[in-house]
C-alpha cells in the first residue's frame, strides 16, 4: 500500500540522517507524482514526456554540470537520484539531499538502490493488485448482465406464456360456446 511506502521513505529519510526525501512515481496518465515526501514542499506534478529518464543513481557531485540533469538544477537540495524501475523502464525516483554527515558512500548507495529495487516491486504489486481489482469488477458486472438475461429467458417468457394460456383459459370458461374443436 501506500502507507507501507511512505513508512519506507520516512524510515530511509531518518536512517541516513537525510532532511529532504521525496519518492515520486509515475501515474496511468503519464503525470510524475509525488508518493511520499519528506521536508519537501515545492514539488509539482511533471509530465513524463519529456522526462530524462536515467538507470544508475546520479549524484550531484559526480555531474559534470549542475545541469546535466533537470531535477538538479531545479532542486537546490538534491544530492542523488536513485531510479524505481520495472521491466528496465523507469517508473519513477527516489530523490534525497545530502546526508548531516557529509556525503553518500558506495555501501549506501548499493543499499538505496536495493531500497528502490523494493519500492519498485512493491509498486509493481500495487498495479496488479488493482488490475485485478478492476478485472474483478468487470467479472461481476457481466456475471451480473447475464443473471438478467438468465432471469428474463427463464422466467419472463414462460411467464408471458402462462399469462396468456390463463386469459384464454378465463375466456373459454367465461363462454364455453366460444370454444372450438
Amino acid at each position: 500500500e501506500l502507507t507501507t511506502l511512505e513508512a519506507i521513505v520516512k524510515s530511509v529519510a531518518d536512517d541516513f540522517q537525510v532532511p529532504h526525501t521525496l519518492l515520486v512515481l509515475g501515474n496511468e496518465e503519464g503525470i510524475w507524482m509525488p508518493v511520499a515526501q519528506v521536508n519537501v514542499d515545492n514539488w509539482r506534478p511533471k509530465q513524463r514526456a519529456g522526462f530524462e529518464s536515467f538507470h544508475k543513481p546520479l549524484l550531484r557531485s559526480n555531474m559534470q554540470s549542475k545541469t546535466d540533469h533537470l531535477l538538479f538544477a531545479e532542486y537546490q537540495w538534491l544530492e542523488l537520484l536513485i531510479p524505481v524501475i520495472v521491466r528496465n523502464e523507469q517508473i519513477g525516483f527516489l530523490a534525497m539531499s545530502r546526508p548531516k554527515d557529509g556525503y553518500f558512500n558506495a555501501k549506501q548507495i548499493l543499499f538505496l538502490s536495493r531500497v528502490a529495487d523494493m519500492i519498485a516491486v512493491g509498486s509493481e504489486a500495487i498495479l496488479l493488485f488493482e488490475a485485478s481489482r478492476k478485472l474483478s469488477l468487470q467479472l461481476l458486472s457481466a456475471q451480473e448482465v447475464e443473471r438478467k438475461n438468465l432471469a428474463t429467458q427463464i422466467h419472463d417468457r414462460p411467464l408471458q406464456t402462462i399469462t396468456f394460456v390463463h386469459h384464454n383459459l378465463r375466456k373459454v370458461l367465461a363462454d364455453p360456446t366460444n370454444c372450438k374443436p
